[in-house]
């Protein structure tokens, strides 16, 4: 009986290992299908991602130009106050000018007539100077 529990056991044996391997086989089919999925599912996840970044890209060179953009307006418009300031500023002191013609000539004006003059223009003077003559 030794002979035949030895031919079991080796039946047996490699039943067990053929087994082993078919399952070894299996897991290492699953493991490797598992894996393919997940670098699918990265590959996936990656192109959605560059994708992503891509537009980010685009977003970011638009609102570059536009703050570009706004900038040179803003110069422009700081550029255009400076000139009407400037011309205000002339105008003012061309203003001040004038009044200060103004001024003199009517200063040179009042300076033409003489005290007396003003006060014979004077109606309650001239009556004044006429009721004393009058007396005299």
């Amino acid at each position: 009986m030794r002979p035949r529990t030895a031919l079991c056991k080796k039946v047996l044996l490699n039943w067990v290992i053929s087994n082993l391997h078919n399952s070894s086989n299996k897991l290492t089919e699953l493991v490797c299908t598992g894996r393919m999925a997940q670098v699918r599912e990265l590959e996936t996840e990656l192109e959605a991602e560059q994708h992503r970044h891509l537009d980010s890209q685009k977003s970011q060179r638009k609102q570059d130009r536009r703050l570009q953009e706004l900038i040179l307006q803003l110069d422009e418009g700081q550029k255009s106050q400076d000139r009407l300031k400037d011309a205000l500023d002339k105008l003012q002191q061309k203003n001040k000018q004038y009044k200060r013609q103004v001024e003199e000539a009517v200063s040179r004006h009042h300076s033409s007539f003489s005290h007396s003059d003003i006060l014979l223009a004077d109606p309650s003077y001239r009556s004044m100077q006429c009721d004393r003559l009058l007396l005299l």
